[in-house]
């Protein structure tokens, strides 16, 4: 009917049911863009009924392809051939590209760009090019529903999928299950793509050590954590320590708590400018700074002005220096106060204090690097100076300095260590490489290896420094006439070899055969053993010494060891130096004993008498007084004739103490008075050409005319 071809209403109607009945339609409805689309959308190919000026307009032309990829089939040959327009249609509508030209069904990078632009495309693509990875991935970067469309072994593939994840975090609801209950695979997944924790199981978000790993992971994911994670006191504490933007996030409460804010910040101080509640609290502002010095930037600007604070920030971290307001870095005290801490801090200090002899040897004590004013390498005095204060120093004295020996052996005198930073000529010099070790023991280790591997050079260094020890050749610990040696020249260095050879009793006891002070390194076990202990008094009575102090105040064990070893009484305490029965002890046993009495003792009539009759040697440490004392003399003479020797010089020319004397041991009369040798001179001139000793014999020939018989020895 005429009048229905022209009805706009019956034909839009018309055409929604089929839309080859656009055909039938007055031309200007076949040129109505709503009523042709609708048409198209019924039937693709009723596009090729439009009027000819809608089928001219490409952007038309591409509305109806977008609304039935069938109308490519009747759209102009030129434009089915056109490497755009059919990239338009397939951007429009994928469903287009089975409809395409097989040029560009085939076209890698057609298809490639056609993804990019439209992801499901892909459920349309040849077979052949289904496992393509680089189109699969330029799909789901489009649209991550692409993934659908892919077999389920390349869904599953960790490596492909991480890809993919990169491009779209969207893909993750259409990878395999297995990938998405792995944390692991998760965990990487958000460092490549944060948002891909949106996509994923929401448990993670509320799991604390899953979300703490997510934190190290991908700093992003701080705004996808778990609402209750940020009223976590150890949840915030800990991803604060990762970002300190994490304290930004943080409740209230956690906010306002002083003590839980000063923790957030000694774990990382760049947490500082997110502060609320506490940004003026001085103590929340140095522990900030104390862990990170660059937080001094976000300091309250009230604190900032401090010197007070500016002072205790500095000393505790010097870096923070660098971040100070500019007038205190030309503050003498803070600046020092910062190099004290950290020598590198001098970088940021004014010029005119960077070229400060003290602050410049300051800040070298803590960093030989410390960015010191050049001129002051120059001065003699200031390299040593700075040497004996960081030995690494030396690497930044002049080059004639390094090359100079009288300077190199003055600088070890100061500090040992810097022969370690020394030409390695100068570590083969003898003199300047014991100069070194008897400063410091450990520079034995920097001695050139021909030294270190000389028996005598390394015993020396040991005689000098007993903490040279350690650094001795491995051989010469395995060598025990060595340690014997080494333990000769410093006991001390016995303390440094292994424990169980210090509990070995026979070369402990010959350590201290070496040395008495030796005693002192054994090892405690044997320090048990009282039997051990007198046998290394017996055999050194310094031993005593170093006896465990109970020992030294026990009576029984004291006088037992002077039995052993009389010269050990100047090691007792006073209360045994006093003691005549113990006194007498080591007398009988060493002579000299009698020197370390006590005074009293020493001056005491019958204690000396007693003394003397036990060991007549004795006589010569007795006070001054007892040695004129004719009744003493006499007891000493006749135990011992040698004792002679130490008598007064008026009883050295009595007649019957002579006598005694000689009864004695002949050979003591050498011992008379001058006087009574100048009375036998001719005796004393035939000895000059007879047989030796014959004067002697004639005076005691002769004093035996007027001397009444010498009592017999006592044994």
């Amino acid at each position: 009917d005429e009048g229905l071809a022209k009805d706009r209403l019956f034909i839009l109607a018309a055409v929604q049911r089929n839309g080859a009945a656009l055909a039938y339609a007055e031309s200007s409805l076949r040129a109505d863009p709503e009523v042709v689309l609708a048409a198209v959308q019924s039937d693709g190919t009723a596009l090729s009924h439009a009027a000819a000026v809608l089928q001219a307009d490409r952007n038309f032309v591409l509305s109806a392809v977008c609304r039935n990829s069938k109308a490519f089939l009747v759209v102009a040959p030129e434009w089915q051939s056109d490497y755009n327009f059919a990239l338009d249609a397939v951007t429009r509508n994928a469903s287009a590209l089975p409809l395409l030209s097989p040029r560009f069904q085939e076209d890698h990078e057609f298809l490639l760009a056609a993804l990019a632009r439209n992801g499901d495309t892909l459920r349309y693509v040849d077979e052949s090019f289904q496992n393509d990875q680089q189109l699969i991935l330029s799909a789901v970067e489009s649209d991550s529903a692409a993934l659908r469309y892919v077999d389920e072994t390349l869904r599953g593939d960790r490596d492909f999928v991480l890809g993919a994840l990169q491009r779209n975090a969207e893909v993750l609801p259409y990878v395999v299950d297995t990938l998405q209950e792995d944390p692991e695979f998760m965990l990487e997944a958000l460092r490549r793509n944060f948002w891909v924790l949106k996509n994923a199981n929401p448990a993670l978000r509320h799991n604390s050590g899953f979300m703490l790993k997510a934190l190290n992971a991908n700093k992003g994911t701080l705004q996808l954590v778990g609402s209750e994670l940020w009223e976590d006191r150890n949840f915030v504490l800990q991803a604060t320590k990762v970002f300190g933007e994490a304290l930004r996030f943080a409740s209230d409460d956690l906010q306002q708590d002083k003590a839980f804010i000063t923790k957030v910040v000694q774990g990382n101080g760049m947490a500082l400018p997110f502060v609320t509640n506490l940004s003026q609290n001085e103590e929340v502002a140095l522990a900030a700074v104390r862990s990170r010095p660059e937080a001094m930037r976000y300091v309250h600007e009230d604190c900032r002005r401090s010197r007070t604070f500016i002072l205790k920030a500095v000393s505790r971290t010097g870096a923070s220096l660098a971040y100070v307001p500019q007038q205190f870095r030309k503050d003498r005290e803070v600046v020092l106060a910062a190099v004290q801490n950290d020598g590198v801090a001098l970088a940021y200090a004014a010029a005119e204090l960077q070229s400060s002899r003290e602050v410049a040897l300051a800040a070298i004590e803590r960093n030989a690097n410390a960015a010191v004013e050049p001129s002051l390498w120059q001065e003699r005095d200031f390299a040593l100076a700075a040497i004996e204060r960081n030995s690494e120093a030396v690497l930044h004295c002049p080059q004639d300095f390094q090359e100079d020996r009288g300077f190199l052996y003055y600088a070890v005198q100061r500090n040992g260590d810097a022969l370690r930073f020394m030409d390695e000529i100068y570590r083969y010099d003898h003199a300047l490489v014991l100069a070194a070790i008897q400063n410091d023991g450990t520079a034995l280790r920097y001695a050139g290896e021909f030294m270190r591997q000389d028996r005598r050079f390394v015993l020396e260094a040991l005689r000098q420094n007993a903490m040279a020890l350690p650094y001795v050749p491995e051989e010469f610990w395995q060598d025990r006439s060595f340690l014997l040696a080494a333990a000769r020249r410093n006991p001390e260095a016995l303390l440094q070899v292994d424990e169980a050879l210090r509990k070995d009793r026979n070369f402990m006891l010959a350590a201290v055969g070496e040395r008495g002070e030796a005693l002192a390194s054994c090892a405690s076990v044997l320090l048990e053993h009282q039997d051990f202990l007198l046998q290394a008094i017996e055999v050194s009575p310094e031993a005593f010494a170093h006896v465990p102090e109970d020992l030294k105040q026990d009576a029984d064990f004291v006088l037992a060891a002077l039995k052993r070893n009389g010269a050990a009484l100047r090691f007792a305490a006073e209360k045994f130096r006093k003691d005549p029965a113990v006194v007498l002890a080591a007398v009988q046993r060493k002579p000299e004993a009698l020197r370390h009495a006590s005074e009293d003792l020493r001056h005491n009539h019958d204690f000396v008498l007693s003394a003397v009759r036990a060991n007549g040697a004795s006589l010569a440490h007795a006070g001054n007084e007892m040695r004129s004392n004719r009744e003493i003399v006499l007891a000493a003479v006749r135990r011992d004739g040698v004792a002679l020797a130490y008598a007064s010089e008026e009883l050295r020319g009595d007649a019957e103490v002579l006598a005694a004397a000689a009864a004695s041991d002949a050979s003591s009369l050498q011992y008379a008075s001058e006087t009574m040798r100048n009375e036998y001179e001719n005796p004393l001139g035939s000895m000059r050409t007879g047989a030796p000793g014959s004067a002697l014999r004639h005076i005691g020939e002769q004093l035996q005319r007027f001397v009444s018989p010498i009592r017999p020895r006592i044994q």
